[in-house]
């Protein structure tokens, strides 16, 4: 009984507790979904066919987070497959949207090099900066067909 009454205890502490979500993410081309990932996804792959694709084209990266630290700017970083920086954009909290033309990545396109959409996170405050590591997540590799 004592046993029972223990599991039944522990299961409901467990159940009411509030479990930590992934961060999530959507990746658009024209308000089309091309990625959607989160941060428990491995190989996380897009593939755009360029056929459709105009230079006038937007793209757009929705980052949502349930860690809503104030304080804090997101930064996402567009790059190539050599690691150069191709675009940076920045958002002045954690979660939220950034758009960009797809002109920015013409060079890329016209060679059909994958591109890679990374995320970092800092305190705005530059001496709380200084002492936080910096972790970058891969979102999204966007390959073209």
């Amino acid at each position: 009984m004592k046993r029972l009454l223990i599991f039944l205890l522990s299961f409901l502490v467990l159940s009411f507790s509030k479990a930590q979500s992934p961060d999530n993410w959507q990746i658009l081309l024209n308000k089309q979904s091309i990625f959607k990932g989160n941060s428990d996804r491995s190989n996380p792959t897009a593939i755009v066919k360029t056929k459709s694709l105009k230079m006038s084209d937007c793209l757009t990266i929705r980052y949502n987070t349930d860690n809503a630290d104030i304080g804090w700017k997101r930064t996402f970083y567009v790059n190539d497959s050599v690691d150069q920086n191709i675009k940076t954009l920045h958002l002045n909290k954690q979660s939220g949207c950034v758009s960009f033309k797809v002109s920015a990545l013409k060079e890329m396109i016209d060679k059909k090099r994958p591109v890679f959409i990374f995320t970092t996170s800092l305190p705005r405050d530059p001496s709380k900066a200084a002492v936080v590591r910096i972790r970058r997540v891969l979102l999204c590799k966007i390959d073209w067909n």
